[in-house]
């Protein structure tokens, strides 16, 4: 089968500690009969573009901050990692915790660090709002035309029409509107034609030093990190609406990579699927 047929997250290593997982470069075959809490998932043989399980893979949900993904990549349209960011009193003023203060200076590079390890919404919204002042947005319109840059990077990674966001953050604008949405599969395409992306490699860094010689350590909010040798990236997602979201991609030796992503699931429950999958995918792989 072909592949084309108030926000926070949570540390939780235990389970995928005790899934074990740790696939042989060799067949993996399709799950079925298994079943987990979240909504909607899939999980992708990147190399064979098979698909190893879905559920409601299609159905359009809210996203989180998986929206970040989004965010970040299109942001590599605009800026070079080396640029250098003054952190502005509107964007530390976003919700959420941080470790960032107004005024501090940090590299392109680690701000996206700190948004896809801490899911810092005070990073993405300086970098957004650095990037459309590089291209002369006015200020009233930096929001907007940067979901028009997501959009349209969405697109060309492979996501779906339906795939629609209101704010880089993923935040909820409401109590019954999120701030993006989009699919299982929509997910795993910009995953997967994202893969070699340079975004990856920053989801394994543990210290950012702002200009000024500020060393900030920073917590991670995926329980993944440090758990999988073959862990190529991963991103945590959780809203009041979109509940537990997780996406996780792995690299394997000779570049069998797979991707894994959970939608809807409970602020615990995303850890604990996706170890159940790798799980079951250990044990589903062909000697």
């Amino acid at each position: 089968m072909s592949i084309n047929q108030k926000n926070s997250d949570n540390n939780d290593t235990d389970a995928i500690k005790q899934s074990g997982f740790s696939l042989q470069p060799l067949l993996l075959t399709p799950m079925r009969g298994i079943s987990v809490i979240a909504t909607a998932a899939l999980a992708v043989d990147f190399a064979t573009g098979s698909i190893l399980y879905e559920k409601n893979a299609d159905v359009v949900l809210p996203l989180a901050s998986l929206t970040k993904i989004i965010s970040s990549l299109a942001l590599f349209d605009t800026l070079s990692l080396d640029e250098i960011v003054t952190t502005s009193e509107q964007a530390i003023a976003t919700e959420g915790a941080s470790a960032l203060m107004a005024g501090e200076r940090y590299q392109v590079r680690d701000l996206l660090v700190m948004t896809m390890i801490e899911s810092s919404n005070d990073a993405i919204t300086a970098l957004v709002e650095y990037a459309a002042h590089k291209e002369g947005i006015a200020p009233l319109y930096h929001e907007a035309w940067f979901i028009e840059q997501m959009q349209n990077k969405a697109l060309a990674l492979g996501a779906s029409q339906k795939m629609v966001f209101y704010n880089p953050t993923g935040l909820d604008i409401s109590d019954q509107l999120a701030g993006a949405y989009g699919s299982a599969r929509d997910i795993i395409h910009i995953a997967q034609n994202s893969f070699s992306s340079p975004l990856w490699d920053l989801t394994r860094v543990g210290t950012i030093i702002s200009q000024d010689g500020r060393v900030v350590t920073l917590r991670p909010t995926n329980s993944l990190q440090g758990s999988l040798v073959q862990l190529r990236g991963a991103k945590t997602g959780f809203t009041d609406i979109a509940g537990g979201n997780l996406l996780v991609l792995l690299e394997q030796p000779i570049g069998r990579p797979i991707g894994v992503v959970v939608l809807g699931s409970t602020h615990e429950g995303r850890f604990s699927d996706v170890a159940f999958l790798l799980g079951m995918l250990r044990q589903n792989t062909i000697r």
